[in-house]
């Protein structure tokens, strides 16, 4: 929510200022980004059981439109993307490798995607702050697994 100048967190009631040049407190969205990515990768250096998971709806074209196809959760632990839920009325896992994705595109606060061969799998996340840190510990995962 915001008010005037500020942005508050509904939830925490943090504050934040804005101004005319789109910084918040003095601090550009971009090092916000880099300070978010850095926290956590720290989160999995010193938890190598970290997870993230959330609630989604799963879209994929269907009829050469985008449409949703199911719902269910998606987690991000131990080097792989796991779905479960329903895709087309049926229960389905499905699991991709972090290892060979080395980035997800992303809407930001809005959905990650995972292409796998011709079929796109867009997951619509529930919370709006996990599709950027889906990202982050997705790519700190393909890094580490391709510098190991």
């Amino acid at each position: 929510m915001s008010n005037h100048h500020q942005i508050i967190c509904p939830a925490c009631d943090n504050h934040l200022t804005y101004d005319a040049y789109g910084l918040l407190n003095g601090i550009g969205v971009d090092e916000l980004f880099l300070n978010q990515e850095a926290r956590v990768r720290q989160e999995i250096v010193s938890n190598k059981e970290y997870s993230l998971s959330g609630s989604t709806k799963v879209m994929s074209i269907r009829n050469q439109l985008l449409v949703v196809v199911g719902q269910g959760v998606l987690t991000i632990k131990n080097g792989e993307y796991i779905y479960e839920g329903s895709i087309d009325n049926e229960i389905k896992t499905l699991t991709f490798k972090a290892n060979s994705i080395p980035s997800l595109p992303s809407d930001i606060g809005r959905n990650v995607q995972i292409y796998e061969g011709n079929q796109i799998y867009q997951f619509e996340m529930d919370n709006k702050w996990l599709p950027t840190k889906m990202v982050h510990m997705g790519e700190y995962l393909y890094e580490l697994y391709h510098t190991q």
